[in-house]
């Protein structure tokens, strides 16, 4: 398991458990994952903070998180990912809890972000 998986998931926190597995994942296929699909998983902000990091060192093109419990912490941790990701052109945020707060967090990683994105 990932770092801290095995403990969130000894605490019952199994959204967190899957977002460190998901995010150990993505890190271990850097260079070779282009679209991750984690769609109606019930995944929320600690989940997500996982894959936010995950996002900074990989060259993914798609993730799409749709129908989940991401709220604007997941977001803000998508955008510190972002900021740094430089070939991401499709994120799905459809039906998640994300108000105008993340929203501006994802925005103002846009504009950071490295020429390639």
């Amino acid at each position: 398991l990932a770092p801290g998986a095995a403990r969130a998931a000894r605490y019952g926190d199994v959204g967190r458990a899957v977002g460190a597995c998901v995010g150990d994942y993505v890190f271990r296929q850097v260079g070779r994952l282009r679209a991750v699909a984690l769609v109606r998983g019930g995944l929320g902000d600690a989940a997500v903070e996982w894959i936010g990091r995950a996002l900074a060192a990989c060259d993914l093109v798609e993730l799409l998180l749709d129908d989940n419990r991401v709220g604007d912490g997941g977001a803000a941790a998508l955008a510190g990912g972002l900021a740094a990701n430089g070939s991401l052109r499709v994120l799905g945020l459809a039906d998640n809890c994300v108000t105008n707060v993340g929203l501006g967090a994802l925005l103002g990683a846009l504009r950071t972000r490295p020429a390639g994105g």
